[in-house]
């Protein structure tokens, strides 16, 4: 299954409607999404307007890849529950955000392992097609633990 996560703070159609359109072309391929407060509703996936945090820590076990904008929250969360994310980083020109740090977040991130990062629905597509060599997200370094343990603190506070 694939998890799509928008976040709670703000929409992000440009992205909800690509993984509806990528899933309609791959129909033998599970996706689930939380798509936040949209007007657009998806025809080839499954999906909810919001989801509580035990449904969403849920999924996040489940999945075998995350989909998401460029969130923190999202971006932790999968490092923790070490699966490879997607991000697609929300667009400030396009009017989606209200600056360009979620591009600097993905370019970023998108240098650890499990962390994957497009800027389009071509991008996207590409990454999705090839999902199969992704290396699960970890926290990787010499000093693990404690790393994880600064990981979970960030997202408590976060949730």
């Amino acid at each position: 299954m694939i998890f799509l996560t928008i976040g709670t703070q703000l929409t992000f159609d440009r992205l909800i409607i690509a993984m509806d359109e990528w899933a309609g072309n791959n129909p033998h391929v599970e996706v689930f999404a939380q798509i936040g407060n949209t007007s657009f509703k998806p025809n080839n996936m499954k999906f909810s307007n919001y989801i509580n945090p035990q449904d969403f820590t849920s999924l996040m076990c489940r999945t075998e890849l995350i989909v998401s904008h460029a969130g923190m929250g999202t971006i932790i969360s999968s490092l923790i529950a070490q699966k490879p994310i997607i991000v697609m980083a929300r667009d400030s020109d396009l009017g989606e955000h209200r600056n360009q740090h979620q591009k600097s977040t993905a370019r970023k991130f998108s240098e650890l392992d499990g962390c994957n990062a497009c800027f389009d629905k071509t991008g996207l597509f590409n990454l999705l097609d090839n999902r199969g060599g992704f290396k699960s997200g970890v926290i990787n370094n010499k000093n693990q633990s404690f790393s994880l343990a600064i990981a979970r603190k960030i997202q408590a506070l976060i949730e």
